[in-house]
């Protein structure tokens, strides 16, 4: 079986894991103002102590994940940046032909 995967395609790769990780790492803002923004509907709090309590244990699964995704971004750039060089390495020089001279008939 024969995986064929462009330098393009890697590229794309690992633009969309680094948005994924940052689109990740900024939910903390929107849980916060989320949480303030509900407030204290007819002097209830219950629904924003769940949303403080699904924000604290939301931080904690995030802050894996985003480490998670910055792994698998760095070991991307390794690959890449492993096969690129393996190419330039393995690439042969190329053929410069002497010059010649046109002499016409």
């Amino acid at each position: 079986m024969t995986i064929r995967i462009t330098y393009a395609e890697l590229e794309e790769f690992q633009n969309n894991l680094g948005m994924l990780a940052t689109n990740v790492e900024h939910e903390r803002d929107y849980l916060e103002r989320a949480a303030e923004e509900v407030g204290d509907p007819f002097g209830r709090s219950d629904l924003k102590h769940a949303l403080e309590f699904f924000h604290e244990d939301w931080n904690m699964a995030r802050d894996e994940l985003v480490a998670s995704l910055q792994t698998a971004l760095e070991h991307t750039r390794a690959v890449a940046t492993g096969w690129r060089d393996l190419d330039t390495s393995c690439a042969p020089e190329p053929v410069i032909a002497p010059p010649t001279t046109f002499i016409p008939e």
